[in-house]
């Protein structure tokens, strides 16, 4: 059975079908190959800038929530060259306002109408109709999430004032206004800029069913990294190990860059555990059958949703031993970086076939510099009692589409004075 069949929306939410949503057409491919020549033929265009580097570090001692923020910060920085000031900035809390949403919708089955796609038609005040209120109001949630930074970038290139940006280069570069072309192509860099926000489905403005996807964004990432907080608290051994590591890779002088990436291969395998061990979304994208198939001698019709259960894969002992513990070292092979004979965690984490999510690389690269910057300079241990004492952590998560860890926030002190002095020196200067 293919899973990179076509994948289901949420009827729930009254919104058109986004990117990796999209059944399969000419619409379709348009945006996903604009996204991928932005994001993998050109990558130079999602580099992590040293100042929204500098950004996840420093914001780091506060809430874990914060993570979610900065990472949200970097996004817009690539996807529209905005630079936010803090964590209550309005581009972050509106994109933090739209994943609450999608958490509850992206599961099938999340509201009866899932199952009875005719209940959508019932009126407004019908009893049992309050998926309708629940959808409007995130309907507006998602339009203006996804509007509104690319319109500030639209009036800063009218007035001169827009920077470097993917949706900078895809204006610029639209046909002229008399052109047929031209709103096609303009709902297409709405929907480019907009896979690279936040973490799932949010549409755009127009009834002609083009819509927008934002995957690997802010809320997924952010998720990671506060599982790879917790494993850090919850199996110090590995921490110290990683960090001993970047002591003589990189040195105590300087954050870790891309550059050390091939050199840090301990780092690289904490990555890939950490995708791993506690998943972002246990159960991925729900897949429509377009056509009657048949597996392993069970006959699934045509319009059957089907999951792939990338928990129970990257939970299986025959793949990974001792599956729930956090081990690094099942992805080095002689000391070194290597994924040759053990099932690469990328390959069902970021979902499956011509449905695999567009925003992996942009996802890893801010994953690995992000763990790799943070141990740099900081220890992380686990949360203290009234007492004192620290408290016996557990690999707990939240259910729901999304999913994260469930913890007390764990204490955060920087290895050293040196650490502490490259931290302050790291802080992003003014424009």
């Amino acid at each position: 059975m293919d899973l990179g069949r076509d994948a289901i929306g949420a009827p729930c939410m009254n919104i058109s079908i986004p990117i990796l949503l999209t059944n399969t057409g000419q619409s379709s491919s348009g945006k996903r190959e604009h996204f991928s020549d932005v994001f993998i033929k050109h990558p130079s265009s999602c580099v992590v800038t040293s100042d929204s580097r500098s950004m996840v570090v420093l914001e780091f001692p506060g809430v874990l929530m914060g993570f979610i923020s900065a990472f949200g910060a970097l996004i817009l920085e690539i996807a529209y060259g905005i630079s936010i000031a803090d964590n209550n900035d309005p581009f972050i809390t509106l994109a933090e306002e739209a994943v609450t949403g999608v958490t509850v919708a992206g599961n099938p089955g999340a509201f009866f109408v899932d199952f009875i796609p005719s209940l959508k038609y019932i009126p407004d005040w019908f009893p049992g109709s309050s998926f309708k209120q629940f959808a409007e109001y995130y309907k507006k949630v998602n339009t203006t999430m996804i509007n509104k930074p690319f319109d500030y970038v639209r009036s800063c290139l009218a007035d001169g004032t827009a920077k470097p940006s993917m949706a900078t280069s895809l204006l610029e570069s639209l046909p002229d206004e008399d052109d047929l072309k031209r709103v096609e192509e303009e709902i297409i860099a709405l929907n480019v800029t907009g896979v690279s926000y936040v973490g799932s489905d949010f549409p755009a403005r127009n009834e002609s069913g083009f819509s927008s996807t934002v995957a690997a964004g802010a809320d997924t990432t952010g998720s990671a990294m506060e599982i790879f907080l917790l494993a850090m608290a919850m199996f110090p051994e590995v921490q110290k190990r990683a960090q001993a590591e970047i002591d003589i890779v990189v040195g105590p002088d300087r954050l870790p860059s891309f550059d050390d990436m091939d050199s840090l291969h301990y780092i690289n395998a904490i990555a890939r555990e950490t995708m791993r061990w506690l998943l972002v979304v246990p159960l991925g994208i729900g897949h429509m059958m377009t056509e009657d198939d048949v597996y392993d001698g069970y006959h699934i019709p045509k319009g059957t949703i089907v999951l792939g259960n990338a928990w129970a894969i990257l939970h299986d002992p025959e793949i990974y031993p001792d599956p729930y513990v956090f081990k690094a070292e099942r992805f080095l092979k002689d000391g070194k970086f290597n994924l040759d004979g053990i099932l690469d965690p990328h390959e069902v984490a970021f979902g499956y076939r011509r449905r695999i999510c567009l925003g992996k690389h942009l996802s890893r690269n801010s994953l690995f510099i992000t763990i790799a910057s943070v141990l740099a300079v900081y220890d992380i241990l686990p949360p203290l009692d009234e007492d004192g004492s620290p408290i016996t952590l557990k690999a707990e998560v939240t259910s729901g589409f999304i999913s994260r860890p469930v913890w007390p926030e764990c204490v955060i002190k920087p290895r050293s004075v040196i650490a502490t002095e490259l931290i302050l020196s790291s802080e992003p200067q003014e424009d």
